[in-house]
C-alpha cells in the first residue's frame, strides 16, 4: 500500500506523486516521456539520467508504444510488465493529456526522504472536458498494484543493487571533493583578507605579525601529547604533525 499520495496542480498540469513502502517496489527506474522532452527530462530526474538506458525502437514497436514517446529504464523486463496493451492504448488515446511517467526506487527530491515513488504528470483538459482525465487517474491506481507485483530475477536484482552501490560511492566521493573545494576556497579567502590587512600595517606591526605567525607554525610542528586512562593503566599518546600517533605506558 502507498505511504502517501500527493497532488500538485498548476494552471495547466497536475502532478501525482505516490510514495511507496520499501517492500512495494523492486529496484528499477522507468521513465516514459515525449521524445522532444527527453533531454530535459533526464536533467530533471537525476536517477533516470544516471541509471537508465533508452529502450530500443524495435522493442517499443513490438509493445505497440506510440512513436512519439521515449522509454527510459534500467530493466527491460519491467518495461514488458508495465507497458502492456491496455496502458499503451490509453497513452495513445490520451496523447494530448499525457506529459510523463517516472517510477523510481532511487528518487531524489530535497523536501522528501522517500526513495520509492511513482510520479505522473498530466496536462489538464479544458474545464468542460475535465472528465477526460479520469482514465489517466485510473491508470495511476492500476500502476500502484502493478508495480507492487513485479518481481525481478535474482541476477537482475543484484545488477540493479550493484549499480546503485556504485552510484552512491560516486556521490560520496563527489560530496567529499566538493567539501574539500569549499574548505580550500574559505582558506584562500581568509589568506587574501589577511594579506590585505597586513599591507595596511606599519613596518613595526608587520614585524610583530611575522613573528607571531612563525611562532604559530613552530607550534604546529611540535608533537601533541595526551594522557589517557585504559583500565588501571595510564597511556601517553604522542601524535606527530603528520597525524602518526604512538602509545606509551606510563
Amino acid at each position: 500500500m502507498p505511504l502517501e499520495v500527493l497532488y500538485f496542480k498548476t494552471e495547466d498540469t497536475v502532478e501525482v506523486e505516490v510514495y511507496l513502502n520499501d517492500t512495494d517496489m523492486e529496484p528499477f527506474v522507468l521513465g516514459v516521456v515525449w521524445k522532444k522532452e527527453e533531454k530535459g527530462f533526464r536533467k530533471e530526474t537525476p536517477d533516470i539520467g544516471r541509471l537508465a538506458f533508452k529502450v530500443g525502437t524495435q522493442q517499443l514497436k513490438d509493445l505497440g508504444v506510440p512513436s512519439h514517446l521515449s522509454v527510459l529504464t534500467d530493466n527491460s523486463d519491467a518495461v514488458k510488465d508495465l507497458l502492456h496493451g491496455e496502458v499503451v492504448s490509453l497513452l495513445q488515446k490520451n496523447a494530448d493529456l499525457f506529459n510523463c511517467i517516472h517510477f523510481s526506487d532511487s528518487y531524489e527530491k530535497p523536501d522528501t526522504s522517500y526513495k520509492k515513488v511513482l510520479r505522473f504528470v498530466f496536462k489538464l483538459p479544458p474545464p468542460e472536458d475535465m472528465t477526460r482525465i479520469k482514465p489517466l487517474f485510473r491508470m495511476v491506481m492500476h500502476f500502484i498494484d502493478r508495480v507492487a507485483g513485479i518481481r525481478l530475477s535474482k541476477d537482475g536484482k543484484e545488477r540493479a543493487r550493484e549499480a546503485r552501490r556504485r552510484l552512491e560511492n560516486e556521490r560520496l566521493k563527489a560530496d567529499h571533493s566538493r567539501r574539500q573545494e569549499l574548505a580550500q576556497e574559505r582558506k584562500d579567502e581568509r589568506l587574501r583578507k589577511e594579506k590585505e590587512e597586513a599591507e595596511l600595517l606599519s613596518p613595526e606591526q608587520q614585524a610583530k605579525r611575522t613573528a607571531r605567525l612563525a611562532k604559530r607554525q613552530m607550534k604546529k610542528k611540535l608533537p601533541k601529547f595526551k594522557v589517557m586512562n585504559y583500565g588501571q593503566q595510564k597511556l601517553l599518546s604522542v601524535c606527530s604533525p603528520s597525524q602518526t600517533c604512538t602509545l606509551h605506558m606510563l
